[in-house]
């Protein structure tokens, strides 16, 4: 025992020494085996959570649509699904100073190859004045010729047209069927749709080509598939 006494007092700073270090090594382990486990939660947590956050946006899809007419930049964009006309005209730079969008549905949502068509300003102008232009604009926004999506309902749009078209009575209804081929100018501006300018071109198509039948009217210069739909229950050959 006194051995063990005088060879602890001799060494006594050493062992404790050795103890302490023993001690701050086994608690690095710890300490380290603590970190590691807590940065591979953090990093399995922060994986699984960019998993979730990029399901959503591989579902956004995209359309390309044309847009032309008015605007500064005219041409093919692409834009995420869901958005609406007025977005197109703003990717696109804005319209023109000479712009109108009376006939345009701006909060209209696009899709895939939507044709979008800026009309101008002396083309609403006449559109809303102008019989003849109007039934031309009309055509021009429905025509399969010209596409136009973006173009709102005819029955939306507020026109200046003639009382005989828009409040006809029961008499006007039943009004007597006006000869194309034979109907004084003013018999035929008496047909909704009709007006002198319109006369003039029938009268003038007839003294060369006789109608056949009624469907031939749309041999006349202006007179398309749209505006032969409203008249031909008012005319004959």
């Amino acid at each position: 025992m006194e051995r063990i006494y005088e060879f602890y007092k001799k060494y006594c700073n050493y062992i404790l020494f050795g103890i302490l270090f023993l001690l701050m090594i086994i608690s690095e382990v710890i300490m380290f085996i603590y970190f590691y486990r807590s940065i591979n939660l953090i990093e399995n947590d922060n994986s699984k959570y960019e998993e979730v956050k990029a399901e959503p946006l591989s579902e956004i899809k995209q359309v390309i649509v044309d847009i032309k007419g008015e605007i500064k930049n005219p041409g093919v964009y692409t834009l995420d699904e869901g958005k609406r006309v007025i977005d197109v005209i703003k990717k696109a730079g804005g319209l023109t100073k000479n712009a109108s969008t009376t006939v345009n549905n701006l909060s209209l949502k696009i899709f895939d190859e939507m044709v979008i068509v800026i009309y101008s300003k002396n083309e609403i102008e006449n559109y809303l004045n102008v019989k003849e232009q109007e039934e031309n604009l009309i055509e021009k926004c429905d025509s399969d010729l010209i596409k136009n999506d973006s173009c709102v309902s005819n029955d939306s749009i507020s026109t200046n047209k003639d009382l005989d078209e828009d409040e006809k009575t029961d008499d006007e209804s039943e009004q007597k069927l006006v000869s194309i081929n034979s109907g004084t100018k003013e018999e035929l501006m008496s047909i909704p749709g009709i007006g002198e300018a319109k006369a003039d071109s029938i009268i003038e198509y007839r003294k060369e080509n006789k109608f056949e039948k009624i469907e031939d009217i749309k041999n006349v210069s202006g007179i398309g598939e749209a505006l032969f739909e409203k008249i031909k229950d008012y005319i004959t050959t």
